[in-house]
């Protein structure tokens, strides 16, 4: 189905050609598509989905990603954010804060949204086609897809974590330490929630977390993909913990930013989950999905207007400056914490610097690096601190 029709720069007989090809229609790629298309470029937006669809989760929009957004309308928000709790091993610590932290929504109608932002832009949106594999040939690069033959001279890849075959290789370069897996249940609402609810459960790096909606609760649980516990047994947990009973549940895998790869295969470039733009320690990925189509659309464009021979080389150099150390600083972190209910759980007792630490990361004030790095200096060396008194009690 095509939504709408972009200015196709050639066409022959039935092959299309594009300034640049988008692959997948998330946040990471309409917002790619949208960048690209107001720099005055044809832009083809390509998903296998039909939107609206459902998306697996939270639905928490953190300040910062705003602040890299148009103004989302008032229809599209469910509830403002001011209040954080977090609970973990029979305790809980709550805080409100004056100013916004976030919004939440509901991600079907949000990527709906974004979508159609593209299209205002400019671009093409063909939806329910599938792409199956991208290949370079003659300085081109040619996408397999069920709708015909599709020629661009650059492409972005925003297919999601799942595999996806490029240049004839099969893209799955996520290991077992930097992939994590994602379990989502919707909850009729039980109980009101005035904020968000983070729980720190017993699994390896586990997260649990209950979101406001307007007619559910956006619940659920990440951990790492060499957890020992079962889907099962985490949401048991997490139903304990925040009192709710779940339905629908979903799974996803969610990879990490670390250890580092590169965001790119030959000149296609990666963004989003494709790109393993997601925070180890958080599980965030709207952020880096929104800073990494916008960035990949600006060196595509500098490549499509004759700036520079390659778009890849730039892209490359600016996600391992702005996300490389910090994704490193969070995996460690989230290493140290290996089980938050425990080792995070007692920290919270002392104080609430831990949900400031939440609260400036979402809102990130002085930028992404600053914020997790002001936060891991306190916080690394109490985790520090207490696995060594765990290993040698009494020192």
């Amino acid at each position: 189905m095509w939504r709408l029709c972009g200015r196709w720069w050639e066409t022959t007989g039935t092959t299309a050609y594009y300034d640049a090809i988008v692959i997948g229609a998330g946040p990471a790629g309409s917002t790619a598509g949208r960048e690209l298309a107001v720099r005055g470029h044809t832009v083809l937006l390509l998903d296998r989905a039909y939107f609206p669809r459902d998306k697996p989760c939270g639905g928490l929009i953190s300040h910062k990603v705003l602040q890299e957004l148009p103004m989302l309308p008032d229809d599209l928000i469910d509830q403002h954010i001011f209040r954080i709790s977090v609970c973990g091993n029979g305790q809980t610590t709550s805080k409100c804060y004056p100013v916004s932290l976030g919004v939440t929504v509901e991600r079907g109608h949000f990527d709906q949204w974004l979508v159609e932002r593209a299209i205002e832009a400019g671009c093409t949106f063909m939806e329910g086609h599938e792409a199956t594999g991208i290949d370079e040939k003659d300085g081109l690069l040619h996408v397999a897809s069920d709708s015909g033959a599709l020629v661009a001279r650059a492409a972005i890849c925003a297919t999601g974590a799942g595999p996806f075959l490029i240049c004839g290789k099969q893209h799955v370069p996520w290991s077992p330490l930097s992939l994590g897996l994602g379990v989502e249940a919707y909850s009729l609402v039980q109980k009101r929630l005035d904020g968000l609810e983070f729980y720190l459960t017993g699994g390896v790096a586990g997260l649990g977390w209950a979101f406001p909606g307007r007619e559910r609760v956006h619940a659920g649980v990440g951990y790492s993909a060499i957890a020992s516990r079962t889907l099962t047994q985490e949401l048991a947990e997490l139903a304990e913990q925040s009192g709710l009973m779940f339905s629908g549940a979903s799974v996803w895998p969610v990879p990490g930013g670390f250890p580092w790869r590169r965001p790119a295969v030959g000149k296609v470039l990666l963004v989003g989950d494709a790109g393993g733009f997601v925070d180890p320690f958080t599980g965030e990925g709207v952020y880096g999905a929104v800073r990494s189509g916008k960035q990949a659309a600006y060196h595509v464009d500098v490549f499509l207007r004759g700036g520079c021979s390659d778009p890849v080389r730039g892209y490359v150099r600016w996600a391992r400056n702005e996300f490389g150390r910090v994704f490193a600083v969070s995996w460690f972190t989230a290493l140290l914490c290996w089980k938050k209910k425990y080792s995070l759980s007692t920290l919270l007792l002392r104080d609430d610097w831990i949900i400031d630490g939440f609260a400036r990361l979402m809102r990130g004030d002085k930028g992404y690096l600053q914020e997790w790095e002001d936060f891991a200096a306190r916080l690394l060396p109490r985790l520090i601190k207490a696995r060594v008194q765990a290993i040698f009690p009494g020192r």
